[in-house]
């Protein structure tokens, strides 16, 4: 009898482990928009965004930040450089929108 216990208790925490599982994993966090300010540059460290994120720019419009080694992504007004060491940098023109 005490090996049938010893089975019964080794399914039981087998199974107790197998529903525990692997914690879920987090979901992505949602694409963030950078804003600058007219004449404005800003650089952005390698770990504080992704590819997908924007950079807007009031009278401007915006654009996507590339993933690291595609470079450049631009749109009127804006200027958004992805550096091989994943540094982003964002410039926004300064003065009246480009006429479009």
């Amino acid at each position: 009898m005490p090996g049938v216990m010893a089975s019964a208790l080794t399914g039981l925490l087998l199974a107790g482990c197998a529903a525990g599982g692997a914690a879920p994993t987090p979901s992505p966090r949602p694409h963030t928009t950078f804003v600058l300010r007219p004449g404005q540059t800003l650089t952005i460290q390698r770990n504080s965004w992704r590819a997908g994120d924007r950079v807007t720019c009031p009278n401007h419009g915006g654009a996507a930040i590339p993933p690291v080694g595609l470079g450049v992504g631009d749109s009127l007004g804006v200027d958004v450089q992805t550096q091989g060491d994943g540094t982003v940098v964002a410039h926004c023109d300064a003065g009246p929108p480009p006429d479009a």
